[in-house]
C-alpha cells in the first residue's frame, strides 16, 4: 500500500512539474511576443517556434529537478524543495545564456573575464538559493500562500527585465563594473517583487484568510505586470544608445540660424538598375521616385569600395579607402579589420563642433559599428540587432551549431538585422524630441542586403515571388535562379521604398523636409552571377559600384534635374559643407559636385578568407579607373595582372574585355592610376591599430555574409 502511494505520489509529482513547466514555458514567452511585436518583424511561424520551444524548454528543466528532489529529499519537503530549485535553475540557465552570449562571446570560457561573470553569477544565484533556504517567512509565503503562481510571477519577471536590459545589448554601458552591478540587480527583482507581495500580505492578513482572495491577489499581480510590459519597453532603445547629451554653446546656434538639417539615407547594398526612378521595368520605388523629382539625380555615382566598411568610411571622411584605412587587411592568422582610424575627422565631427546634435541609427550592426569606430562625432548611435537577434532563442539559434539552420529556415524566415520599420520606430522618437535643434541624421537601411529572410504580406509576395519557388529553383538552370533572387531583391527594395515614403511623410509633417538636406545613396550594389560572381566583396564592376545618388537640397536653392557628372563617395561629404557654406578640412580628397576634377577610382583589397571561393580568381588586390572624357573607359588594374579594360559606351554591362586591343588606352590610365596612388596622403600614424575581430564581431559578419 506503502509503495502504491509512494507511486501516486511520485506520479503527482511528476504531472505537477510538466503542467508547471508548460504554464511556465506560455508564460516567459509572453515577454518575448511583446518584445517581437513591438520591435520585431517576424513570421507567425516563428512566434509559434518561440512559445513551442519555452514550453519544451521549461518543461525539460521541471522534469529533471523533480527527479532531482525525488532522489534528495524526504516526501514532505519535495514539494518546498522543487519550487525552491525549480526557480534557482531556471533563473540560472537563462542569465548563464544572456552573460555568456552578450559580454563573452558565446560560451568563451578561456579567457579571465569570462571565468570571472560566471564565478559571480554562479555565486549570486547560490547566494539566493541559501535565503531562500534560510528564510522560513519566505518559505511559508513561497510556498503555503502564492504556490507556483510566485514562481512564475519571480520567473517572468526575471525574464522580462533581462530582456529589457540586453535588447540590443552590442551598444550598452561600456563599464564592466556596471555590467556586473546591473546583473546583481536584475536578479534581485523577482525577491523584491516577493518582498512587496509580503508587505501586502502583512498589512492585508484577515483579507487573506481567504484561499480565494490568496489567488484573487496572485492573478491580479500577475495580470498588471504584464500588462505594464508595453510601457516598460516604449522607449528602451533611446535609453541606451544616449552617448552624451547634446549642448550647443549659444554663439554656435546664432551661428547656425537658417542652416538647413542634413539627413543622410544609406540604402545598404542596392543596385541602381532596381530603382525604377533608374529605368527598372519595375515600378519598385514610387516614393524614392517621387523624391528624386525633388532634388538631383546621379546617373555616374561611383562607389569608392564594393562594400560596407570602406564605403561608408569613405562617406564619412572625404577620403579613399587607401587613406582612411578602415577596410580589410590580408593576413595568414586571421579575419582582421582595420577600424576608421581616430585621426580621420568625420563629417559628424565637423558639424557636431559647429553646432548640429549628431545620431545614426545604423541596422548593419555587423560592420558600422562601435567596434570598427563609427560612432566618433555622434551624440547618438544606435547600432543596435534585429529583436531575435538578442533574444534568448535567437542568441541560441545564431550561435549553437545544430541550430544553424533554424534561422535560414523556410518555415520561420528569421530576419538578422533590424528591417526599416523598426529603425523608423527609434528615429522617430528621437526626432520628436530633438526636431527643434540643427540636427545631422545618418541612417543606415539593410532589406537589400542578404540576411532579409522574411517579409509580411503583400511584400512577400509581390513580383510573382514565393518561397515555394526559392526552394525549387535551387535545382534549376542558373536564368531560373537568378530570376527568383532579382524577384525577391525587389521585394525586399518595394518594402524599404514603402517606409522610406512613411519616413518622409512624417518628415513633412514636423515641417523638417522642405528645407532640409537630403542625401538618398547606396553604399555598393549586389551580384547575381554577372560576371560569375555573387555577393558583393568581390570584383568592381559597375553593377557593384555604379548606385543610386539622390540628393534633395533645402527649397529655397531651387536644384532639381538629372546630373550626368561623375562624382563619387569621397564628394558627398565636402559637397553638404560647401553648401552649408563651412570651411572644407584640409586634406580630404572628395571636391563639392560642381568642382570635381579628381580622378574617379574604386579599390578592392585581398584577403584570404574572402578569395575561399577561387583563390586564383580573388586573392588579388584591385583598383578601377574612369576615363573621365566622352570614350567612356574602365580599366581595372589587378595585382595578379588579370586587368580588365571595358568600353561603357557599347559595353555598358561589361562583358567584353579590350585589354589586349586598346594599349594606348592602358597605358595612359595606367599612368594615371600611379599618380593617383602616389598623390594620396596616407596616414603616418594610426591611434587604432589593425586588429584581429572579436569573437563576437566575427560573428557577425558571418552572418552577414562577409566570412565564412
Amino acid at each position: 500500500m506503502s509503495s502504491e502511494n509512494e507511486m501516486n505520489r511520485l506520479l503527482d509529482f511528476l504531472g505537477y512539474s510538466i503542467l508547471l513547466g508548460t504554464i511556465a514555458g506560455l508564460l516567459a514567452s509572453i515577454g518575448d511576443l511583446y518584445l517581437g511585436i513591438l520591435f520585431g518583424i517576424l513570421s507567425i511561424n516563428t512566434y509559434l517556434a518561440i512559445v513551442i520551444a519555452y514550453v519544451l524548454f521549461f518543461m525539460l528543466i521541471s522534469i529533471i529537478v523533480n527527479l532531482i528532489t525525488i532522489v534528495t529529499s524526504r516526501p514532505e519537503k519535495r514539494r518546498v524543495n522543487f519550487n525552491k530549485l525549480y526557480f534557482i535553475v531556471t533563473l540560472y540557465l537563462i542569465d548563464f545564456v544572456y552573460v555568456n552570449g552578450k559580454l563573452n562571446g558565446w560560451f568563451n570560457f578561456l579567457n579571465l573575464r569570462a571565468a570571472v561573470l560566471n564565478s559571480i553569477l554562479l555565486a549570486g544565484v547560490i547566494s539566493l538559493f541559501f535565503i531562500l533556504q534560510k528564510s522560513k517567512r519566505f518559505e511559508k509565503l513561497f510556498l503555503e500562500k502564492l504556490e507556483f503562481l510566485t514562481v512564475l510571477l519571480m520567473l517572468f519577471a526575471s525574464m522580462a527585465f533581462f530582456n529589457y536590459y540586453i535588447l540590443n545589448w552590442s551598444s550598452p554601458l561600456q563599464n564592466k563594473m556596471q555590467v556586473i552591478m546591473l546583473l546583481f540587480i536584475i536578479l534581485a527583482i523577482p525577491y523584491i517583487i516577493l518582498f512587496i507581495i509580503d508587505i501586502l500580505y502583512s498589512f492585508c492578513a484577515s483579507w487573506l484568510k481567504s484561499e480565494r482572495n490568496i489567488k484573487l491577489l496572485s492573478i491580479s499581480i500577475l495580470l498588471l505586470f504584464i500588462l505594464s510590459i508595453p510601457l516598460v519597453f516604449k522607449n528602451s532603445c533611446l535609453t541606451f544608445y544616449k552617448i552624451e547629451d547634446y549642448h550647443a554653446e549659444q554663439s554656435k546656434l546664432e551661428q547656425l540660424k537658417g542652416k538647413p538639417n542634413i539627413i543622410w539615407i544609406v540604402l545598404d547594398t542596392v543596385r541602381k538598375d532596381h530603382l525604377s526612378c533608374y529605368g527598372h521595368r519595375r515600378r519598385t520605388t514610387p516614393n524614392i521616385e517621387k523624391f528624386s523629382k525633388d532634388g538631383m539625380l546621379f546617373t555616374n555615382y561611383i562607389s569608392t569600395a564594393p562594400w560596407t566598411l570602406p564605403s561608408h568610411a569613405s562617406m564619412l571622411t572625404g577620403l579613399y579607402s587607401s587613406e582612411h584605412g578602415a577596410h580589410i587587411v590580408d593576413t595568414d592568422e586571421d579575419y582582421v579589420t582595420s577600424p576608421l582610424d581616430d585621426k580621420n575627422l568625420t563629417i559628424a565631427e565637423i558639424l557636431k563642433e559647429h553646432g548640429y546634435n549628431t545620431a545614426a541609427f545604423i541596422s548593419n550592426f555587423g560592420t558600422i559599428n562601435r567596434a570598427h569606430n563609427f560612432e566618433q562625432g555622434f551624440n547618438f548611435f544606435c547600432d543596435g540587432r534585429s529583436y531575435f537577434y538578442s533574444s534568448f532563442w535567437g542568441l541560441l539559434a545564431f550561435n549553437v551549431n545544430f541550430l544553424q539552420n533554424f534561422k535560414d529556415n523556410p518555415i520561420f524566415r528569421i530576419n538578422k538585422y533590424r528591417l526599416s520599420p523598426e529603425i523608423n520606430k527609434t528615429i522617430l522618437i528621437w526626432l520628436k524630441k530633438n526636431r527643434t535643434s540643427p540636427f545631422f541624421l545618418f541612417i543606415n537601411y539593410m532589406e537589400a542586403h542578404s540576411g532579409t529572410n522574411y517579409l509580411p504580406k503583400p511584400y512577400s509576395s509581390l513580383y510573382d515571388f514565393s518561397w515555394q519557388k526559392w526552394l525549387n529553383g535551387s535545382s534549376g538552370n542558373t536564368a531560373e535562379k537568378q530570376k527568383i533572387k532579382f524577384d525577391w531583391y525587389d521585394c525586399r527594395i518595394t518594402y524599404l521604398d514603402h517606409h522610406i515614403g512613411q519616413l518622409f511623410t512624417k518628415l513633412k509633417e514636423l515641417n523638417l523636409y522642405d528645407n532640409a538636406i537630403i542625401v538618398v545613396v547606396a553604399d555598393h550594389g549586389e551580384l547575381f552571377g554577372e560576371h560569375g560572381s555573387y555577393g558583393h566583396v568581390t570584383d568592381l564592376y559597375n553593377e557593384l559600384i555604379n548606385v543610386p545618388l539622390i540628393v534633395k537640397y533645402p527649397n529655397y536653392l531651387n536644384k532639381q534635374g538629372v546630373e550626368n557628372k561623375y562624382v563619387q563617395t569621397v564628394d558627398i561629404m565636402p559637397e553638404i559643407l560647401f553648401t552649408l557654406e563651412m570651411t572644407l578640412p584640409e586634406g580630404i580628397s572628395g571636391q563639392p559636385f560642381n568642382k570635381v576634377d579628381h580622378q574617379i577610382i574604386a579599390e578592392l583589397f585581398k584577403n584570404k578568407k574572402i578569395a575561399h571561393k577561387d583563390f586564383k580568381r580573388y586573392y588579388r588586390d584591385l583598383k578601377a579607373i574612369f576615363s573621365l572624357d566622352s570614350s567612356a573607359f574602365k580599366y581595372i588594374k589587378s595585382s595578379n595582372e588579370r586587368n580588365e579594360l571595358y568600353n561603357l559606351l557599347i559595353d555598358p554591362h561589361e562583358t567584353n574585355n579590350i585589354i589586349n586591343s586598346k594599349e594606348k588606352i592602358v597605358r595612359d590610365l595606367d599612368s594615371k592610376l600611379i599618380d593617383w596612388i602616389s598623390s594620396l596622403r596616407h596616414l603616418k600614424k594610426r591611434t587604432n591599430k589593425n586588429k584581429k575581430i572579436s569573437s563576437e564581431l566575427k560573428k557577425n559578419l558571418k552572418a552577414l555574409g562577409y566570412i565564412k
